[in-house]
């Protein structure tokens, strides 16, 4: 059975297994599993390799491109996970385990609670579709994350294999008994100089064998070998029954460039989709490495911004506002060069856009954790303020409200349970003279409900009102 390591952004993984143990923003591990030090460093080295060999595709310069980064424990080297979640298969078959960087309750089911936001949050973006991952039959309590995503490939294979596997003409070359399709001349001298009872010829078939059903039948076999999960197993090998006339794909590159998505086999796209990321060990996010591990790994601010943007445009959909994600009508300056057309430069892309036909208001999230300390003005950053400053200006409103993860630092001085808007400052205001004021909200959301998300758009679409009836 693999083992699992789990951690939040920002933990780390000492080499050392006694300080593995002992430090405050460590992982968690089974103690009783890892026992063994010499065991421990050389997966502390397969995550070190992982960890180099697998990059973001940027600039060779740009500190940016890991996913990890050495450190140092205790006077011991460590790893620490940067702000990406998800998960990682090492080639030993250890999984790490990485959730976002929020507390709710301080206590084991915490982590339960966080891993429900974290696939929650998946669903908002354009490219990965997991609503299977709220059926009942998916206990994602007991399944681990990557065997979260093998359940969640199977369901959609069982889904295409109820619609009906596709079929396509297929050529074929074959030495036979009787004459059919074309001969090919070069090859039937010889092989059949001595057999002239035999015709080596190319035909076209109609069967099931094309290169969508054998990409997804190489997936299936490689994933019965790899998973843990008992019931996972069963419904691969269900699965597999329809693939009897499959041959399992043995270039995956050049079948999965004879791949053709169109009207009559959209149901593939995203089955394949999960069959690239298991057979080329890739994630959604663009690589640049030759590891064999798999990695599943998600930017952990892009998928609040993109949960965010999803759910204000389920709020506001039946109100007269439109939501504009990644807008990018506005730039902060124009760079006027000799006998060169001015250009826009410094572009300013809030998250989310809020227009009612007398009033705008910006959205933008910020992935961070505030602190419960208004002598440091809980820790929002002073580059956000003048970001958010910007945006007003630029578009021409007053109200900018930002949004950010609420965790248990601040349950603790407020009731969850009342489902309240969370303000830890009421507002900030700029005051500039001769100019209207500036006022940034600061909000924060409860991601534990969509209850919580539903309120502040609630308490957003009141700041709009007031601001339309003038007061």
């Amino acid at each position: 059975m693999s083992r699992i390591i789990t951690m939040r952004e920002y933990d780390c993984i000492s080499q050392d297994l006694e300080t593995a143990k002992k430090i405050e923003d460590g992982a968690k591990f089974d103690n009783n599993e890892w026992s063994d030090k010499k065991e421990w460093y050389n997966m502390f080295m397969e995550l070190k390799e992982f960890m180099y060999s697998e990059t973001l595709d940027v600039d060779e310069n740009d500190d940016s491109k890991y996913f990890f980064r050495l450190t140092q424990k205790n006077k011991k080297d460590a790893i620490k996970a940067l702000n990406y979640v998800g998960v990682v298969q090492l080639k030993s078959g250890c999984q790490i385990q990485i959730l976002p960087k929020i507390s709710f309750e301080n206590d084991d089911k915490d982590y339960f609670i966080t891993k429900n936001v974290f696939l929650k949050m998946l669903n908002s973006l354009k490219d990965f579709n997991c609503k299977h991952l709220y059926n009942a039959s998916l206990d994602i309590s007991r399944l681990n994350i990557f065997e979260i995503f093998i359940r969640l490939f199977v369901m959609h294979v069982e889904e295409l294999v109820s619609k009906g596997l596709k079929s396509s003409y297929v050529a074929i070359e074959d030495n036979i008994p009787y004459y059919k399709g074309k001969l090919l001349v070069s090859p039937h001298i010889r092989y059949n100089l001595t057999h002239a009872e035999r015709f080596y010829v190319c035909y076209d078939e109609y069967n099931v064998n094309r290169p969508e059903n054998r990409l997804l039948k190489a997936a299936l076999l490689f994933l019965q070998r790899i998973s843990t999960d008992l019931v996972n197993k069963k419904r691969i090998r269900q699965s597999l029954m329809h693939f009897e006339l499959v041959e399992p794909s043995v270039n995956y590159e050049a079948d999965f460039n004879k791949v053709v998505i169109d009207r009559t086999t959209q149901f593939y796209e995203y089955p394949l989709r999960l069959a690239k990321i298991f057979l080329h060990g890739k994630s959604f996010t663009s690589f640049a490495g030759n590891s064999k591990a798999i990695s599943l790994l998600f930017p952990m601010e892009k998928l609040f911004e993109a949960y965010i943007a999803k759910m204000a445009r389920n709020f506001f959909q039946e109100c007269t506002v439109t939501v504009q994600e990644e807008n990018k009508i506005h730039s902060l300056f124009n760079r006027q060069d000799d006998n060169v057309e001015e250009k826009k430069i410094f572009g300013l892309q809030p998250d989310v856009v809020l227009e009612w036909e007398n009033c705008t208001i910006i959205v933008d999230t910020k992935w961070k954790r505030l602190i419960n300390n208004p002598k440091i003005n809980y820790g929002i950053s002073q580059a956000d303020m003048y970001q958010m400053y910007a945006y007003s200006k630029e578009y021409k409103t007053k109200h900018v409200c930002v949004i950010y993860p609420l965790d248990s630092g601040f349950m603790d001085n407020n009731n969850p349970s009342n489902w309240e808007v969370y303000t830890p400052v009421k507002k900030y205001i700029n005051k500039s003279n001769g100019c209207e004021n500036v006022v940034v909200h600061i909000l924060m959301v409860d991601l534990r409900d969509d209850k919580g998300l539903n309120i502040l758009f609630q308490h957003i679409e009141k700041i709009a009102v007031k601001e339309m009836r003038g007061y």
